[in-house]
């Protein structure tokens, strides 16, 4: 899924994506890591969300969902659009795929209101693009500890 109208814009972030991917990524060598490492990431929400009173968590993990999809579909089309080295492509496409996983696993409805979900995120980040960096970099924290997991859950307003 690669839409035109995010071209542009990606690559104006891709100054910022590049540092990123270049210092924090690596790329998984097998499709197993890619899943080990989306099982961790889902933990780190897990953690996060069960600080939570019990009736606020299906809510969480839905918003949980929601941005951890979203960090897979921009990391892909960066990994996709920009102009690096292939390891850095490679790094970039695998982080996608841990992610999107990541959120699939975590989304408490069926798979077809999981795409009306991604559809709504496009057309919304085709509008507004303003704070794609800050995101990135609440994806990639997110990834880091369940303390820092924490902390980017409660920056992106899930309360």
């Amino acid at each position: 899924m690669r839409p035109r109208f995010l071209v542009a814009t990606l690559l104006g972030c891709a100054t910022i994506s590049t540092a990123l991917a270049q210092s924090d990524i690596r790329p998984p060598v097998h499709k197993a890591d890619q899943i080990s490492m989306s099982v961790d990431l889902s933990w780190n929400v897990r953690a996060a969300v069960t600080k939570f009173p019990q009736d606020e968590r299906l809510k969480l993990y839905r918003l949980a969902s929601i941005r951890v999809t979203h960090c897979g579909v921009l990391y892909g089309l960066l990994g996709g659009v920009t102009t690096r080295d292939a390891a850095t492509a490679e790094a970039l496409k695998g982080a996608s795929n841990v992610y999107y996983r990541a959120g699939m696993l975590l989304w408490p409805e069926g798979a077809a209101e999981h795409d009306k979900m991604l559809q709504t995120y496009l057309d919304k980040l085709r509008k507004d693009q303003k704070n794609m960096g800050l995101f990135l970099e609440g994806c990639k924290n997110l990834a880091g500890t369940e303390e820092a997991a924490q902390k980017v859950i409660a920056a992106w307003g899930i309360k």
